[in-house]
């Protein structure tokens, strides 16, 4: 697609999107999920890129365990854990966190994220942002500003449970969160759920 297509897709002018393009400056949230339409991608994807083919599986004998909350968890270099998710876990539950299922290696721009990981996704609860099967990247030190894509994860020790979900916004007790397929918006208790930032998607395309 041309720039002056794109422009005229999403309404805004060309040299706007040549800005765009060289990082000169960045779209408002609004206008990247405009973009990620015309283009057939998600939004998240347009913002931080996906996987390339080099960084593919890479398979890695005794993995460590999820490690999101004390740093550990990273396989050894630049080897990162990526777990599988197992679906329906409940009503408000996406899945929950499966066995570690491969090992891949660390895409660059967050080689220093301490206990990166990654995670398939099991159903088209997020779709079209997110759809089953895809793989989300999650940097478990940060936490996400509404509107983005956020991986939510039960706090027991004993519980694998996970929710993907939009952060909608927080209020002192809880997390205001938002499904989209079907549309939904509901609360998790803070004290029972960790948020997580999803930094990247592999769309497996």
């Amino acid at each position: 697609m041309s720039q002056a297509d794109l422009a005229r897709t999403v309404g805004r002018s060309q040299s706007a999107v040549a800005e765009w393009e060289t990082g000169d400056t960045e779209p408002r949230r609004n206008i990247v999920e405009n973009i990620a339409e015309a283009l057939g991608v998600s939004a998240i994807w347009l913002e931080v890129g996906g996987v390339s083919e080099d960084e593919r599986s890479v398979p890695y004998e005794a993995p460590p365990r999820l490690g999101a909350a004390d740093g550990a968890g990273d396989g050894p270099g630049d080897l990162v854990p990526v777990y599988a998710a197992i679906a329906d876990a409940g009503d408000e539950n996406a899945f929950c966190l499966g066995e570690i299922v491969e090992h891949r290696r660390r895409p660059d721009k967050w080689k220093n994220v301490r206990a990166l990981y990654g995670v398939y996704v099991a159903d088209d609860a997020m779709a079209p942002r997110v759809n089953a099967g895809e793989l989300i990247w999650v940097h478990p030190h940060r936490r996400p500003a509404p509107g983005q894509e956020s991986l939510f994860v039960a706090s027991k020790k004993e519980s694998r449970d996970a929710v993907l979900r939009i952060l909608v916004g927080q209020t002192a007790a809880k997390w205001i969160v938002r499904r989209l397929n079907p549309k939904k918006e509901s609360d998790l208790k803070k004290a029972d759920w960790d948020c997580q930032l999803v930094v990247g998607i592999d769309l497996n395309r």
